[in-house]
């Protein structure tokens, strides 16, 4: 895919690839086992119901807009910001990013 802002999956298991850098992108991949690869730019963008999450080469800043449980977050090279939301979050974070967190 490419050019998106906002992305809204449906019940069954989305895998989506993006051809483009997400630029204040809205992901919500909804329900089912869904896998979302960013390219490699510098991403930014705010996910929703993606269970597993695979980042480029580039500089990605990506916020959780909901609570994760599962999730496996690998935002490959660079230098990369999570920001999880002010909820529960359970997941496996693979690389060295930096979270931010909410007070």
């Amino acid at each position: 895919m490419s050019n998106v802002a906002t992305l809204i999956g449906g019940s069954g298991a989305d895998t989506i690839s993006l051809a483009t850098a997400a630029a204040n992108a809205s992901i919500d991949l909804a329900a089912g086992n869904d896998t979302l690869t960013l390219g490699g730019f510098a991403n930014v963008a705010t996910l929703s119901n993606v269970e597993t999450a695979l980042g480029g080469t580039g500089n990605d800043a990506i916020t959780l807009a909901a609570a994760t449980a599962g999730a496996s977050i690998d935002l490959g090279a660079g230098n990369d910001l999570l920001t999880p939301g002010a909820f529960g979050n359970l997941g496996v974070q693979s690389r060295s990013v930096m979270v931010q967190t909410h007070p």
